[in-house]
Order: C-alpha cells, then structure tokens, then sequence
C-alpha cells in the first residue's frame, strides 16, 4: 500500500513538556483575619505557571463570584483583580487554578471583614472589646472607691 511512516522522512525533532507542575497565587489587599473600613474589598492577585495558566475561579463564601480563562489571564500578563463585596458578617475567598496540563491549587482567605459599619467593625475587634470592657471596668472600680472614701469621710465629720 506503501503507506509508510518514520520521523526520518522530515527530518524534525518532536518535543514536549511534561508539566507536573502547579500554579501559583500571590494575593494583595485582603488578608486572613483582618477587617477593612470599605463599602468594597480590592483583592490583586499574580498568577503564575511555568507553562500557562488555564483559568482562575474566585469563590465568595463557597459560591462562584468570578471566572478568568486562558486568554483573559494570558492578556493581563497573570495579573488580575477583583472587587469583593461588602458583608456585616466575616467572609471566606477560595481561589481555584488551573494550568493547561491540568494541574490544580487552591488558595484560601479566611474570616475578613469588609464593612463601614463602625458597630460591627467594633464587636469584631476582640482588642477593642476587651479593652473597652477592661477600661470600663477600670472606671467603675474608681468611683466606687471615691464614692467610698467620701463615705468614710462623711462619717468621721458627723462623728466628730
């Protein structure tokens, strides 16, 4: 049939990458733990793979808030950025990469808060309870050793 075939004909060399290797995440502008005075949280992320990163998924408390695919995120040479929306409660960010050879991460921010809500804000902060509770505590102690003390004296004059 003379339908023959060998890589001498072309004389080519045939290459390919064997990518076990997965992506990476640099994340800015919200951090685990920490509670922002904003209507909206900015969070800037770099990502990268030696090869090429596929596509990018950020979720807002397990559910999906935005998508970047191949092209997107080859444009924006990896780095990408997303307005995460205000809560009077503590929020949780995954983000889900992938590279073209299928290789996965998973990155995770935990228990932000991102509110003008100065009450919430407040009652979130455990430093500023405690020493609101502590200091009001403080003052209460005084007086009523002042209040006592004027007692004490009060006496000692009618008693004279």
């Amino acid at each position: 049939a003379g339908n023959v075939s060998n890589n001498e004909e072309k004389k080519q060399d045939l290459r390919f990458t064997v990518d076990k290797t997965a992506p990476t995440l640099t994340t800015a502008g919200i951090e685990n733990n920490r509670i922002y005075n904003a209507a909206t949280g900015v969070l800037d992320m770099i990502v990268n793979d030696n090869i090429m990163v596929d596509q990018v998924k950020l979720y807002l408390n397990k559910k999906e808030l935005q998508t970047w695919e191949r092209e997107e995120i080859k444009d924006a040479l990896g780095e990408i950025q997303s307005n995460v929306p205000g809560s009077n409660s503590r929020q949780d960010i995954t983000i889900a990469i992938k590279d073209i050879a299928g290789n996965e991460n998973q990155y995770e921010i935990s228990n932000f808060l991102i509110t003008q809500n100065k009450w919430i804000q407040f009652y979130n902060n455990k430093k500023a309870v405690v020493g609101t509770i502590g200091g009001a505590g403080i003052m209460l102690a005084v007086v009523c050793m002042v209040l006592l003390a004027r007692g004490r004296k009060s006496k000692k004059v009618a008693g004279e």
